[in-house]
């Protein structure tokens, strides 16, 4: 029993090797690991050489694609029988153009910034809303004006687009740990 564990140990520690791609740009000494698990915006030449875009997380990465998403199995039970799996985008490295790599730290801070901001609108508001020298309509235009504050703020704070092209010197470089 022993040794049937020692076997499958090491056949899972050899073949789950860590698989990066690695964005370096010698011009300007800058270089970006991406490993699975990151969250990353990449923009890439799809249908008929078209320019298309994908924001996910990195679930697997080989050395010629990239695979953005997240596995249907890991849901298990609690994805519907009829949900559709149209969750993983699968990219070749050839085919990118554009990246930006979203650390969690932003996405974090995103999330929490969204967080407190609608929750420091909806205590405002209640108190706008309660007051009787501010008419219902005025009320409803400070309600929608707060919402679009909120919106914008986090759209510029945080910028959901490519920061990178390939065209400016970004080479992309495949490794297994």
């Amino acid at each position: 029993m022993r040794s049937i564990l020692i076997i499958c140990t090491t056949f899972l520690l050899v073949t789950a090797n860590a698989q990066t791609l690695t964005f370096t740009n010698l011009k300007t000494n800058k270089s970006y690991l991406v490993k699975p698990g990151t969250k990353v915006f990449l923009g890439f030449k799809g249908y008929n050489q078209q320019q298309e875009f994908a924001t996910n997380f990195v679930f697997d990465i080989t050395d010629s694609t990239i695979v953005l998403g997240f596995s249907p199995n890991v849901l298990g039970r609690l994805k519907k029988p009829n949900a559709s799996v149209n969750n993983i985008k699968t990219i070749r490295i050839s085919d990118l153009t554009h990246f930006r790599k979203r650390s969690a730290v932003a996405e974090i801070s995103k999330d929490v910034i969204n967080i407190a901001a609608t929750l420091g609108s909806v205590i405002f508001l209640s108190d706008v809303y309660r007051s009787e020298n501010i008419s219902t309509t005025n009320a409803f235009l400070m309600s929608l004006g707060s919402g679009l504050l909120i919106n914008w703020g986090v759209r510029i704070a945080f910028p959901n687009n490519a920061k990178y092209t390939l065209n400016e010197g970004w080479k992309v470089t495949f490794s297994s740990e």
